[in-house]
């Protein structure tokens, strides 16, 4: 809100920072797993789209539950896009060993450029086609914190 010259300030006048969060929990899928794949995909349910009224700073955190049935020289990638943009940096494991389990956790800061709608949405695969590991829903999400100054 600007101001002009000469003007009284109340304290209702000053700006605030309006902090929202979010959350996503993935869900949906049969047997509670989605297997990872050399494609890039969606994680079921971990997606939020909201709405900002200004240019806002944003902070997400995000976990993928993973389990490896069959080991293979293949790491799992954790990935964020956000309005069709994947977040640079990502969340690494490796699913060399059979039977191992992880929750991967990877934090990232982001800004977005002006009001509008907004879409952050969780993403999973694996680097190479070696092994079979799949994103379990148990603890597979995200919070994301989306700090305005209105």
């Amino acid at each position: 809100m600007p101001f002009t010259a000469g003007q009284k300030l109340r304290a209702s006048d000053l700006n605030k920072i309006q902090p929202t969060i979010y959350t996503a929990q993935q869900s949906g899928n049969a047997g509670a797993q989605q297997a990872i794949t050399t494609s890039e995909a969606d994680c079921l349910n971990c997606s939020v789209t909201f709405t900002t009224l200004t240019a806002a700073t944003c902070e997400i955190v995000a976990t993928w539950d993973v389990d490896v049935a069959t080991g293979g020289a293949a790491i799992a990638l954790g990935r964020v896009r956000v309005d069709g943009v994947t977040i640079a940096n990502e969340a690494h494991f490796s699913i060399v060993t059979t039977s191992s389990r992880t929750t991967m956790t990877k934090s990232w800061k982001f800004s977005v450029a002006g009001a509008g709608s907004h879409t952050v949405i969780q993403r999973v695969l694996k680097n190479a086609a070696a092994g079979t590991a799949n994103c379990d829903d148990q603890h597979t999400g995200f919070t994301l914190s989306v700090l305005e100054v209105l």
